[in-house]
């Protein structure tokens, strides 16, 4: 499809537990996620379908700690939006989440 066809959407915030190594090893952050998908149709099956994909992406950000992925750093924020555009992809039938977007991350 067309790029122009392709719509920006908010996941939401997402308070997990994020690696950031040693000596500070975990702590807790929240994180605003925003989607960018292939087209409307798929705008729309991901708004009606919000849950599945608000699990999806717990679980890819809970993997991300289990894998020690530390999303302080630039490859680990790039790591961290592929594995979840992933798992959102894996809901869909057709067509696909183009980019994942982090708007905010703020460590507590």
């Amino acid at each position: 499809k067309k790029v122009a066809e392709a719509e920006m959407l908010a996941l939401g915030e997402f308070t997990t537990n994020i690696y950031l190594g040693p000596p500070e090893g975990k702590k807790v952050a929240s994180i605003d996620l925003w989607i960018r998908v292939s087209d409307p149709e798929v705008a729309s099956f991901v708004r009606s379908r919000s849950e599945v994909f608000r699990e999806k992406t717990s679980y890819a950000l809970s993997e991300l700690f289990d894998s020690k992925v530390n999303l302080l750093r630039s490859e680990g924020k790039l790591e961290a939006r592929e594995r979840i555009r992933e798992a959102l992809n894996s809901a869909l039938k057709t067509g696909k989440v183009e980019e994942v977007f982090i708007q905010n991350l703020i460590v507590e």
